[in-house]
C-alpha cells in the first residue's frame, strides 16, 4: 500500500487531493501551518464560501471515513511548517512516503500586488516552502518523487504555442534545447517562476526525481469520492484575491450581485473540473519521472475566455431561477486582453487522462453546494469587487 505526503493539505487542492488518494487505497499524511485559513483570506476580510471545520475535527473525520491509519506522525490536527527543514526532515523520516505532493504555497496574484508587505510575504513563503521541502528529500530521502503545483500563469500570454517542457532555440547558426520561456504577469506568478527553476536546478544538481504542473485554473465545490460530510468539505474562495473567476462568478450569481469581467473578457485561459485535477495528480503519483530532469506537465481540460465563462454562469443561473447580469469593469491587472492563447497537453492523455469538458454539469453541482449558504455569503459581498491594481 503505497504512502503518500501532502504539504499544504489544509487547502483546496491539498484536502480534495487527501480524500482522493485515500479512495484510491493510499496512505495519506499531510501538514499545514494554517495560513490560509487563519491569515491571509481573513486580510482580505473573506472566508470559505463552503464552512470548513477545524483541523482537529477534520483529521478526525478523516479517520473515521478513511481509516485509522491516515495522518500519523503529524498529531491529532496536521499542523507543520513546511518551510521549517528540521519538521521536514523529522516527517519524511518517519513517515516514509513513496510520494511527495507539494501544495504548499500562497496562490494569489492580486495578493502579492497589494503592497510591499503583502509582496514580501508571498515570496517568504513561496521560496521557503519549495527550499526546504527540496533540502529536506535530498538529505532524508532522495529517492522519493516530488510533484509541484506551479500555474500555466508563469508562460503568460508569449504569441506562440506554448510547449510542454523544453523548446528548440536556434541562433547564429546553433541550436539548444531550453526551458520554455516565462513571462509572469504578478509578482505571485514570479515565485512560481523561482521555484520551477529552483526545481529544475535540484533535479540536476542532486539527481531528484521531480514533476512540476503548469496547471490551468481549477474549479468546483467536490469530487465523487468526497463523503457527504460537513467536516469533510474543501474549502472555495470567492474573494478578490483567492476566488479564481469561475468560483467568484458562481457567488456573485448567487448573491445578486453582477459578474464582474476584467476589461473586455477576452482574455483565454486554461480551465478545469476539481475532479479533472484529482484525476491528474493521481495518474503522475502513479507513474513516477526518471531522476535527474524536472518532468513539466501542462494541465487543463478546455481553454475559455473569461466572458464566455461569466456567459456560461448566467446561463445555468438562469436554471436556478436567478437572474445574473454580466458587468464589465476597467482591469485592475496589467494583462493582455486580445492575444492568441494554446498550450500543449500530451503527456497526461497519454497516461490515461480523458478531459471531462463538463463546465456545465460542474457549474450546476456548485449551485446546488452554494445555494444554502447564500445568507452568509450576502455578508462577503464587499470582498468580490477589485481593490488591487497592478498600476
Amino acid at each position: 500500500m503505497k504512502r503518500v505526503l501532502i504539504a499544504g493539505v489544509d487547502g483546496y487542492l491539498g484536502w480534495s487531493l487527501a480524500q482522493y488518494l485515500a479512495a484510491q487505497g493510499w496512505i495519506v499524511s499531510g501538514l499545514d501551518n494554517w495560513q490560509r485559513r487563519n491569515e491571509w483570506v481573513p486580510s482580505c476580510g473573506a472566508d470559505s464560501a463552503i464552512p470548513i471545520t477545524s483541523p482537529r475535527k477534520r483529521v478526525a473525520a478523516f479517520r473515521k471515513h478513511f481509516g485509522e491509519d491516515h495522518f500519523p506522525h503529524v498529531g491529532s490536527d496536521g499542523y507543520g511548517d513546511v518551510s521549517d527543514y528540521a519538521s521536514m526532515c523529522l516527517i519524511l523520516d518517519k513517515f516514509e512516503p513513496d510520494v511527495f505532493f507539494n501544495l504548499s504555497q500562497m496562490p494569489s496574484a492580486p495578493f502579492s500586488m497589494k503592497d510591499v508587505h503583502h509582496a514580501m510575504d508571498a515570496y517568504v513563503n513561496n521560496i521557503g516552502t519549495t527550499m526546504a521541502p527540496l533540502w529536506a528529500i535530498k538529505d532524508i530521502a532522495p529517492h522519493v518523487p516530488i510533484i509541484t503545483i506551479g500555474t500555466a500563469g508563469e508562460y503568460g500570454t508569449p504569441g506562440i504555442k506554448i510547449t510542454e517542457g523544453d523548446i528548440k532555440i536556434e541562433r547564429d547558426g546553433r541550436s539548444a534545447m531550453l526551458p520554455f520561456p516565462k513571462t509572469p504577469s504578478s509578482l505571485y506568478h514570479s515565485t512560481k517562476v523561482a521555484s520551477t527553476v529552483i526545481l529544475e536546478r535540484a533535479c540536476v544538481w542532486w539527481n531528484v526525481a521531480a514533476t512540476d504542473i503548469m496547471q490551468g485554473v481549477v474549479y468546483g465545490t467536490r469530487h465523487e469520492h468526497m463523503p457527504d460530510d460537513p467536516d469533510m468539505a474543501t474549502r472555495m474562495d470567492f474573494d478578490e484575491c483567492f476566488g479564481t473567476a469561475i468560483n467568484r462568478f458562481v457567488v456573485q450569481a448567487i448573491i445578486e450581485h453582477p459578474l464582474t469581467v476584467y476589461g473586455t473578457g477576452t482574455q483565454r485561459r486554461g480551465f478545469l473540473p476539481l475532479r479533472d485535477s484529482m484525476h491528474c495528480l493521481q495518474l503522475l503519483a502513479e507513474n513516477s519521472p526518471e531522476p535527474g530532469k524536472v518532468r513539466i506537465i501542462n494541465q487543463y481540460d478546455q481553454v475559455y475566455s473569461i466572458l464566455e465563462l461569466a456567459e456560461a454562469v448566467r446561463a445555468v443561473a438562469e436554471d436556478f431561477g436567478i437572474h445574473a447580469k454580466v458587468s464589465n469593469l476597467e482591469n485592475p491587472r496589467w494583462e493582455l486582453e486580445d492575444h492568441f492563447y494554446e498550450m500543449e497537453r500530451q503527456k497526461l492523455v497519454d497516461l490515461g487522462y480523458k478531459p471531462s469538458g463538463s463546465l456545465v454539469q460542474e457549474l450546476r453541482e456548485m449551485f446546488t453546494d452554494l445555494i444554502p449558504h447564500r445568507d452568509r455569503l450576502k455578508t462577503f459581498e464587499h470582498v468580490v469587487d477589485p481593490t488591487v491594481t497592478w498600476s
